[in-house]
């Protein structure tokens, strides 16, 4: 049967599903051959060369460890690697079990918009499939429990110690599914809320946001959703207005900057990590104590303000700017950001540059 104009059409939308599509098993055998499968170029070369030899059956699992590992590999396309997986279930005559595979596929992984549009491919193809029928009614019900989770805390902290590999090694298709399946066990541990919310920064390394953006949509709703409990549970302000965090948030601030998500909720998170942080610059390793804070910290901001409205008078008052970095000569943002300093205006701003971290 020839590859359909429908088929072709679908091309894009079946990336993301097979890029989330996942055996975490470390080798897979075909003809005694150990590909490790995570190595996309040799399972595709060997795929490859299976599909030339008219092998469907056994090529198909190589081209589909290919499929999945071409995140981290520049050295391919995607493309090459899924058409030939296709071509193994067309040449047999055996499209609808390519559509059931990716939906199964997608149904353990949770992605339940992507499982249900290649489900609906199958039925096409044949309304009175039992497998895919069965499968509808697991969609359906949305039913989790038949999800390939995580059975307790501890195998979700193992999954998620697997995606923190992975995402490590930037395999974030492969860091994806390993936090998926450790996120459900959050509602037990809220120590696994980072599970769900690196999962989610997974998925935007990659631009996977599903049918439409509904992935996109669950995903910014899952973040404004852990971070609104965690600020209600990890918050709270003194009678002397000070802030104190008992806890940072899961998401962390440079993930916050990209999400569409409430201001207040980025300035909350960054709060957090400030809390967190600066009782870790005053530790004193020698002493094994803290060490104070300065005698003129934390500011007064009502005395301060009645200063400036003092020095503002003068006509040669300026602005003062700071600009506090770690990583002046290293961040990539730092380094767009760099011109903007001779753009200010020096006859009304002072700029001052604090850098905190390795010389230049």
């Amino acid at each position: 049967m020839p590859l359909s104009y429908t088929m072709l059409r679908f091309t894009l939308l079946i990336i993301v599903a097979l890029l989330y599509s996942t055996h975490l098993q470390l080798i897979h055998h075909v003809n005694a051959i150990e590909i490790p499968t995570d190595d996309g170029v040799a399972n595709l070369a060997e795929g490859k060369r299976l599909f030339e030899l008219n092998d469907y059956d056994e090529a198909a699992p190589y081209l589909w460890y290919a499929v999945i590992a071409q995140g981290g590999s520049d050295e391919y396309t995607l493309n090459d690697a899924y058409q030939p997986f296709m071509q193994c279930y067309v040449r047999q005559d055996k499209v609808i079990e390519a559509y059931l595979f990716i939906s199964r596929e997608s149904f353990t992984r949770g992605q339940m918009e992507m499982a249900d549009t290649f489900n609906a491919r199958a039925l096409e193809v044949d309304p009175r499939n039992t497998e895919a029928l069965e499968m509808q009614a697991l969609i359906e019900k949305n039913d989790l429990s038949a999800l390939n989770v995580a059975d307790n805390v501890e195998d979700a902290k193992k999954y998620y110690y697997e995606g923190t590999t992975n995402f490590e090694e930037k395999k974030f298709a492969l860091a994806a599914a390993a936090f998926d399946k450790a996120c459900p066990l959050a509602k037990l541990y809220s120590g696994l809320n980072v599970a769900c919310t690196n999962a989610v920064y997974c998925r935007m390394n990659i631009l996977d946001w599903g049918r439409n953006g509904e992935q996109f949509q669950k995903d910014m709703d899952t973040i404004t959703t852990i971070t609104e409990t965690e600020v209600a549970n990890s918050r709270s302000v003194d009678i002397d207005g000070t802030v104190v965090w008992s806890e940072g948030t899961s998401v962390h601030p440079h993930m916050m900057l990209g999400y569409p998500v409430s201001t207040m909720l980025k300035r909350y998170v960054s709060e957090s990590y400030a809390a967190m942080d600066e009782p870790k610059a005053r530790f004193d390793p020698v002493t094994q104590k803290m060490k104070d804070l300065p005698p003129d910290v934390p500011y007064d901001s009502d005395s301060r303000r009645k200063s400036f409205t003092v020095d503002a008078v003068d006509p040669n008052f300026k602005i003062k700017v700071a600009f506090v970095a770690s990583g002046f000569s290293s961040k990539a943002v730092l380094y767009l950001s760099q011109d903007i300093f001779r753009f200010f205006d020096r006859e009304n701003f002072e700029v001052h540059v604090f850098s905190v971290g390795a010389p230049d």
